[in-house]
C-alpha cells in the first residue's frame, strides 16, 4: 500500500505537467492553423476599393488574439510532440523577438481595419507573412 502511495505521489505530477504540455501544444497548434487561415482571408479582403472592413475586423481582431495565444505557448519542457526545433527553448532571443513581430504586425492590421486603410494593411499583411516564413525556416522541424 505504502508503495502504491509513493507511486502516486511521484508519478501525479508528471502526468500533470504532461497534460499542460499538451495544452500548450494544442493550442498552438490551432492558433498557428487559425493564423494560415486568417492571413489567407485577409489577402483575399484587402483589394482597395471593395473591401469588407466589418470582416476585415474580425479576422485581424481573431489574429491578435492567436498571436496573444502564442506568446504563452511555449513553456520550457513542451517540445515533445511538436514539430518545433528545440532552438526555441534553447535560445528563445531570436523566437521571441520573431513572435513579438508578429503580433505587432496583427495589431498593425487590426489598427489599419479599424481605420479602413488599404495600404498600411497590405503592409501589415506582407510584414506578417514575412515574419511567418522566417519563423518556419528557423523554428520548424520538416519532419
Amino acid at each position: 500500500m505504502k508503495k502504491t502511495a509513493i507511486v502516486i505521489v511521484f508519478a501525479l505530477p508528471v502526468m500533470v505537467m504532461a497534460n499542460t504540455f499538451e495544452t500548450k501544444i494544442e493550442a498552438r497548434k490551432t492558433a498557428f492553423s487559425g493564423i494560415e487561415t486568417g492571413l489567407e482571408s485577409v489577402d483575399d479582403l484587402i483589394d482597395g476599393r471593395n473591401t469588407d472592413w466589418q470582416e476585415m475586423i474580425n479576422v485581424s481582431q481573431t489574429l491578435v488574439t492567436h498571436g496573444n495565444t502564442l506568446e504563452t505557448a511555449f513553456p520550457s519542457g513542451s517540445k515533445e510532440g511538436s514539430k518545433a526545433k528545440s532552438d526555441i527553448w534553447d535560445k528563445p532571443e531570436k523566437f521571441n523577438s520573431l513572435l513579438n513581430k508578429m503580433v505587432v504586425s496583427f495589431d498593425q492590421l487590426s489598427l489599419a481595419s479599424q481605420n479602413e486603410d488599404s495600404k498600411m494593411a497590405k503592409n501589415a499583411l506582407k510584414q506578417a507573412e514575412s515574419t511567418c516564413r522566417s519563423c518556419h525556416r528557423s523554428y520548424r522541424s520538416r519532419w
